[in-house]
């Protein structure tokens, strides 16, 4: 497959309008990629186009539901009209489920799995048509320290986030010599509005980390090709720890915790 001359490579972002996401994008302007923005809301996609354009690199939005089945056909017009190609594929956007797995309407948890499963799926393959012949480009996929955890009261987002972890652990291995990474980054509790949105209790937010900070290791961590990116010392040991305790006795810590941020409640999120 020959690509044309003409086209610019790009960082695609999803979920791209605020948090970590918003975060990672202004990291990557500052490092001089084009991007493609990709996120539900129009004018905020707009708004941090127009924050990362200030780093003076070419910003332009997709805006899409991933949780539609047409979504990532809709993001390959966009790459195409735009004359972009993607060479960072950044699989961050995602929303939050909460609530025992009998109680959770089934339509929040299966629109959960297309966008962080599904969504990931389609897009890393349409990255990989464009980042092999070139035997360059940079996958990761933002995942959570719950990718080492299962998580009750979470149940579905906690293994969609491990579903994360092993698919870029295998396809950093397929990928080994080819010029292309894949990474994972495992960010714990981030200040941002993703819990609130899911009408979490405040105290679930207690202690985060700044989404500049968890971006900017993340950038750095994606750029140096490495494999693992867990941002903050905190979250370093916990994921060390998590290492050490059999997977049963994991839940059964796990399960107490959310009791006490106010997850256990029933209802979908």
């Amino acid at each position: 497959m020959t690509l044309p001359s003409d086209i610019t490579g790009a960082a695609l972002v999803t979920g791209a309008s605020s948090g970590i996401g918003r975060s990672l994008a202004c990291q990557l302007a500052k490092r001089g990629f084009p991007l493609m923005l990709v996120g539900r809301d129009e004018a905020t996609l707009r708004s941090a186009a127009h924050d990362c354009a200030g780093a003076g690199v070419r910003a332009e939005i997709c805006a899409v539901d991933l949780a539609e089945p047409d979504a990532v056909k809709r993001i390959a017009a966009a790459l195409d009209a735009a004359g972009m190609r993607v060479e960072i594929l950044v699989n961050n956007a995602g929303f939050a489920v909460h609530g025992p797995v009998a109680a959770v309407e089934a339509d929040a948890e299966e629109a959960l799995v297309q966008v962080q499963i599904l969504a990931t799926l389609r897009l890393t393959r349409l990255a990989l048509r464009s980042m092999l012949p070139l035997r360059s480009g940079r996958i990761v996929h933002v995942a959570s320290v719950y990718s080492f955890i299962p998580v009750p009261h979470q149940a579905v987002y906690g293994a969609c986030k491990a579903f994360m972890f092993s698919h870029a652990a295998a396809l950093r291995e397929e990928l080994r010599g080819t010029g292309v990474t894949a990474s994972l980054l495992a960010p714990g509790t981030t200040r941002t509005a993703f819990r609130s949105r899911a009408g979490l209790s405040p105290r679930a937010e207690r202690g985060g980390m700044d989404p500049d900070r968890v971006a900017a290791e993340a950038v750095e961590g994606l750029m140096a090709g490495r494999f693992l990116i867990v941002p903050g010392l905190r979250n370093k040991l916990l994921t060390l720890a998590a290492g050490l305790v059999p997977r049963p006795s994991r839940a059964r810590v796990m399960g107490a915790i959310n009791a006490r941020r106010g997850l256990g409640g029933h209802g979908g999120g």
